[in-house]
């Protein structure tokens, strides 16, 4: 029997294998727990990161590790098998990356390193037939975030990444 791995230590070692195999210029997505055949994973998408304008290509990759190890279970290259469906053809389709003009960079700076906190307790909760009036809360403020702690050209893909998450969420808050 394997050993649980805490996120910490499974995010660090997803990305120095990503970084390894693809090089520096790809990035993970914000992790979404997810349910697959009953299993319960952490999902990122890949993108390329460093863009120098406010759009660019689409991600491109889906990434599905196990909960407990961070054994990496499925990876699918959208070019053979688009995580996004027909509808989203051809996959390299372009999207912005721009951020609301409303809120200032340190704003969703601060959003990203709340959501980076509170991730390891959203997937220790997630899937759970109750949830206790805080870990709602908690819920409630991770999926807000998320919401608008990045471009909202990303917002379709962590919908589809997370599709059964946000049916889940749908159900407890």
């Amino acid at each position: 029997m394997m050993k649980t791995v805490s996120f910490d230590t499974i995010l660090a070692q997803t990305k120095k294998q990503i970084t390894l195999v693809m090089g520096e210029g790809v990035s993970l997505s914000y992790p979404l727990p997810d349910l697959q055949a009953g299993r319960k994973t952490d999902r990122f998408f890949l993108y390329q990161k460093g863009l120098r304008s406010p759009e660019g290509p689409r991600p491109f990759a889906l990434l599905t590790l196990d909960h407990d190890t961070g054994a990496v279970l499925a990876y699918a290259d959208a070019r053979l098998q688009d995580f996004m469906g027909p509808e989203h053809q051809p996959w390299n389709k372009r999207i912005s990356y721009a951020l609301d003009k409303s809120v200032t960079v340190q704003d969703v700076q601060a959003e990203q390193a709340t959501l980076r906190k509170l991730y390891p307790d959203i997937r220790r909760i997630a899937f759970q037939d109750t949830l206790t009036e805080q870990e709602a809360d908690l819920l409630h403020t991770f999926v807000s975030l998320m919401e608008h702690a990045g471009p909202e050209g990303l917002q379709p893909y962590y919908k589809t990444m997370g599709e059964n998450f946000y049916g889940w969420v749908k159900e407890h808050v």
